[in-house]
């Protein structure tokens, strides 16, 4: 069993009260099989069960599901995988943060992270959706592949607000916003990535945040980053 079935299950149960279109269900039932590596180091540096507590409130079980707990869940594992990457990176077990309007992270004397996903639009996953319906679960496109939209370079910017604002109400010693993108089928991944890094560049500086970005759950080796040494 992997490590994030295991998760769910301790949540949930191996037999999650969800209908099958729900992420935790469907992952439950296929034996999924991502971020082993990160759930290991967040079991190895203690904080297994505030993961679980914290998975439990995003996507609960006690009312109708709703796609946002999905979302909620896959933020909370964006903020898995950034734990795994300060691990990675600065060699300390950092710690998931409570309260309202904190920060995600918090690791040795007074360095901050907040970590955000930047999930696939609405129209996106409707029409994910139909097409793998209608074609036994098979998604291709090989053609039409343009830049990222205007929306989602405003998602972009408005990502980085929230963080931000999150992170000065801690008075930070550092602070790191650290972005988890996944992109609409349709976007060519050259351009995103191009546009991507640049949006970085933008935000690099004395006195700044480190903009830390990473594509598709790449975690250990981010696709951008204003602080890279």
């Amino acid at each position: 069993m992997s490590l994030l079935v295991e998760l769910w299950a301790e949540a949930f149960g191996m037999k999650p009260p969800f209908p099958p279109q729900c992420d935790v269900a469907a992952g439950v039932a296929q034996g999924q099989a991502d971020l082993q590596e990160e759930l290991e180091i967040v079991r190895r540096c203690g904080a297994w069960t505030v993961l679980l507590e914290r998975l439990r409130r995003v996507h609960p079980s006690d009312r109708e599901h709703k796609q946002q707990h999905d979302y909620g869940m896959w933020d909370l594992l964006t903020e898995a995988q950034a734990f795994a990457w300060i691990w990675h990176t600065h060699g300390l077990c950092p710690r998931f943060t409570e309260g309202d309007g904190l920060p995600d992270l918090e690791w040795g004397d007074g360095n901050w992270l907040e970590a955000k996903a930047i999930h696939r639009s609405k129209e996106e996953e409707k029409f994910l959706e139909h097409v793998s319906t209608a074609n036994a679960g098979i998604v291709i496109r090989w053609s039409n592949l343009g830049p990222a939209s205007e929306k989602f370079r405003s998602k972009l910017d408005k990502t980085y607000l929230e963080a931000t604002s999150q992170l000065a109400r801690v008075a930070p010693r550092t602070a790191t916003v650290w972005i988890n993108v996944r992109m609409d089928f349709g976007v060519s991944p050259r351009l995103a990535k191009d546009a991507l890094c640049r949006w970085v560049d933008r935000h690099a500086g004395p006195g700044k945040p480190r903009v830390v970005v990473i594509w598709a759950s790449e975690w250990k080796v981010p696709l951008a980053d204003s602080g890279a040494p």
